[in-house]
């Protein structure tokens, strides 16, 4: 197995905390809110939410109601078909490929992210609809997380497929990432992350050693 570094899990906790620094934040039934949206942490519902981050930057909502992602699911039950019948084994790859058709991968996407949201003046927490990123085509991992995360919500809705997705994020020294989580109803593990080109089983991520996609209680 290639080298990993072990990375660490306290995004989420660093979120909480410094919205609460501000009195940003609130709880209903012990889940945390912003702005009348949940937060999107691990294992939580997707659809419906908002994605903050660790440091001040854009405020994701991600809402199905809203056309992009409407229009970006029908692409993806389509790519997924076969006669006009959505193939249970083809939705995830076919989820991935659409988020990638949608945002493809440049080497400048960080840039490109920064500069818009500057010019939008949303870089400090301020709310704005994925959809306005996968409209313009623009995206880092957390655009491309949240993407593939409420298909599989949606294709799961629809009883399409049984298994749960999952926002999944971590840092190590320098860095942090944010990729889909999908674990089926048999509690196989994939993991979805266009930004990094990776979609398979969890365990065949570790050879890879890109990144470490396993859970603090999965590491041995």
């Amino acid at each position: 197995m290639s080298h990993i570094i072990t990375p660490r899990w306290t995004r989420s906790q660093q979120v909480e905390e410094r919205l609460s620094r501000g009195k940003q934040i609130y709880y209903v039934n012990g889940i945390p809110y912003y702005q009348g949206r949940h937060i999107i942490h691990r294992d939580t519902q997707i659809d419906g939410g908002v994605s903050i981050g660790a440091t001040p930057r854009e405020a994701i909502v991600v809402d199905s109601k809203y056309p992009a992602i409407k229009e970006l699911y029908e692409k993806a039950k389509r790519k997924a078909s076969k006669r006009g019948i959505v193939r249970r084994d083809w939705v995830l790859e076919s989820s991935y490929d659409v988020v990638l058709e949608a945002m493809p991968l440049r080497d400048d996407n960080n840039e490109r992210v920064e500069e818009l949201t500057k010019n939008l003046g949303v870089n400090n927490d301020v709310k704005i609809d994925l959809g306005y990123f996968l409209e313009r085509g623009i995206g880092v991992c957390r655009h491309y997380a949240l993407a593939c995360g409420v298909l599989l919500e949606l294709f799961k809705k629809d009883n399409y497929i049984s298994g749960t997705p999952s926002i999944d994020r971590n840092q190590r020294l320098f860095d942090a990432h944010v990729w889909c989580r999908y674990t089926s109803s048999d509690n196989q593990i994939m993991i979805l992350d266009p930004s990094s080109r990776w979609l398979g089983l969890l365990e065949e991520s570790l050879k890879r050693g890109s990144w470490d996609y396993r859970r603090p209680e999965e590491i041995k």
